[in-house]
C-alpha cells in the first residue's frame, strides 16, 4: 500500500514540474515588469542628462546660436507633428459623419479620396460637424460616384404573411358566424 501511495506522489509532484515549466511565477513576473520599468525610467534619465550636458556644453561654448536653432528645429517638428495628428482626426471625423449619412458602403476604401471632406464645415468651438453640409457632400458623392458604393439591398418577402388569428381566437377554431362578425369589425365585409 504505501508503495502506491508513494508512487501516486511521484506521479503528481511530476504533473507539478511539468506544469510550473510551463508557467512563470507571479513573483517572477512581478519583479521582471518592475525591473523592466525601472530601466525605462532610467532610460528616460539618462536622455534627459545627455540632452542637457548636451547644452550646458554648447552654452559653456558660447554657440548660443547653434543652440537656439536646435531648439528652434525640435519646436518645429513637435509643432508639425501635433498639426498631422490634429488634421488626422479633423479628417476621421469628417468622413465618419460623411458614412454616417451615406446610407451604404463605399465598396473599397481606395474610394475615399474622391470625398471632398474640404467642404464639410466643421465648428472647433462646438467640435462637431455641420450636418447640412455632410448632406450635400453625400448627395453629391452619389450623384457622381454611385457605382463606388454598396447601397443596402431592402428584400422583399416572397410570401404574404401568414395570420393565424383574427380577433381572440384561430380562424380555424372559428364557426362561419364569428368569422363573419369578425371580418365586419375590420371592414372586410
Amino acid at each position: 500500500m504505501e508503495d502506491q501511495g508513494s508512487a501516486e506522489k511521484q506521479q503528481a509532484s511530476g504533473d507539478v514540474e511539468n506544469q510550473s515549466k510551463d508557467k512563470v511565477a507571479y513573483e517572477t513576473y512581478r519583479r521582471s515588469v518592475s525591473s523592466e520599468k525601472s530601466l525605462r525610467e532610467e532610460l528616460r534619465i539618462l536622455k534627459e542628462e545627455k540632452e542637457k550636458t548636451s547644452n550646458d556644453k554648447l552654452k559653456e561654448q558660447n554657440e548660443w546660436k547653434t543652440y537656439a536653432e536646435q531648439q528652434e528645429k525640435k519646436a518645429i517638428e513637435e509643432s508639425t507633428r501635433r498639426e498631422q495628428l490634429e488634421s488626422t482626426i479633423l479628417e476621421s471625423v469628417k468622413l465618419n459623419a460623411f458614412q454616417r449619412h451615406l446610407g451604404g458602403k463605399i465598396k473599397d476604401d481606395a474610394y475615399y479620396q474622391f470625398v471632398d471632406t474640404d467642404k464639410i464645415v466643421y465648428n472647433p468651438e462646438t467640435k462637431r460637424v455641420d450636418e447640412e453640409s455632410v448632406k450635400s457632400v453625400v448627395s453629391e458623392f452619389v450623384k457622381r460616384h454611385s457605382s463606388l458604393i454598396e447601397f443596402k439591398s431592402g428584400k422583399m418577402p416572397n410570401e404574404t404573411p401568414k395570420q393565424d388569428f383574427l380577433g381572440p381566437k384561430k380562424v380555424s377554431e372559428m364557426t362561419s358566424a364569428e368569422l363573419e362578425a369578425e371580418l365586419r369589425k375590420l371592414g372586410k365585409i
